[in-house]
């Protein structure tokens, strides 16, 4: 069996450095027009994608329990 870990808001903070690097990513083809940098782009743009998408599942699923902002 698997152990689950609990979740954190804090979880987040790994969905903003994902975002920058993809724009940058996106920055960089629209300065040099590398097809790479496109493909990089697309494939970092996906990644982040389902990371923001598992968040917010996990934090509406946190909401849902009641386990966010819970004095501890």
């Amino acid at each position: 069996m698997v152990p689950r870990l609990k979740f954190f808001l804090s979880w987040w903070a790994y969905s903003f450095p994902l975002a920058a690097i993809t724009i940058a990513t996106l920055a960089m083809f629209h300065e040099t027009g590398s097809l790479l940098y496109l493909r990089i782009a697309g494939i970092l743009l996906g990644i982040t994608t389902v990371v923001i998408a598992g968040l917010l599942v996990r934090t509406a699923m946190a909401v849902a329990r009641r386990e966010i902002c819970v004095e501890e």
